[in-house]
């Protein structure tokens, strides 16, 4: 929990100490605005990740559930500056999968606090794994960093991309199965990953993602040939 009062009177001080009035009319209330994001900011804080997965559910089957477009929003641990993207993820349930809607809430509140975007992507895998029971996960995050484009660096345009897998979505190498083989946007480009293994589902299976806001179709086999038509 957010110490307010102590916030308020931390900010005073840094005002002061980099030299600024901090009574100035465009200061005056600066120190309670960053307390009140504060609370917002630190929300992820000694909380249980694993308790936002809320009541799961039975299984229907073992295939593979994705989804694609959560917004990210966290503070660099380093510089607490912002740190800003998309995550994908992806499971293969056990006995219980988790409401659509508690995904984006267990992204959330792990970033709600100072985070790296290496550990950020692996504290999801591992809840995936130990709040589902999940066979296997997978995370990508592709983040921008004002760590890297306000300061240091300067680099505007730069995008960091994470991936962290785990249990049968990880491969031989602990690398991760193919992105392309879920995520069909990582094929190819700065964000292509090299194939390990590619994901295991039976023929005719579709993908539970959330991305696309439809299951992705088997390909269709090819029709057989009638009788007087040439085969290849």
């Amino acid at each position: 929990m957010v110490d307010v009062p102590a916030v308020r009177a931390a900010v005073r001080e840094l005002l002061v100490a980099c030299g600024l009035d901090p009574d100035d009319t465009e200061l005056v209330d600066t120190p309670a605005r960053v307390a009140d994001a504060a609370r917002e900011l630190f929300a992820g804080v000694g909380s249980d990740p694993l308790e936002v997965l809320g009541e799961t559910l039975p299984a229907p089957a073992h295939d593979l559930v994705a989804m694609s477009g959560i917004r990210v929003r966290s503070l660099c641990a380093h510089h607490l500056l912002p740190v800003y993207g998309t995550a994908d993820l992806a499971y293969v349930p056990g006995e219980r999968i988790a409401g659509l809607g508690a995904l984006p809430r267990l992204v959330g509140v792990l970033a709600a606090r100072p985070q790296l975007q290496e550990r950020l992507a692996a504290q999801i895998a591992d809840a995936l794994m130990v709040g589902l029971g999940a066979r296997g996960a997978i995370v990508r995050l592709r983040l921008h960093q004002d760590c890297v484009s306000a300061r240091g660096a300067r680099q505007d345009d730069a995008r960091t991309t994470s991936i962290s897998a785990r249990g049968s979505l990880a491969g031989p190498a602990g690398v991760g199965v193919d992105p392309a083989g879920i995520w069909p946007d990582a094929a190819g480009g700065p964000d292509a990953v090299a194939p390990s293994c590619p994901v295991d589902r039976p023929a005719g299976a579709a993908s539970r993602d959330a991305g696309a806001g439809v299951p992705t179709p088997a390909a269709p086999r090819p029709r057989p040939a009638s009788a007087g038509e040439e085969t290849a």
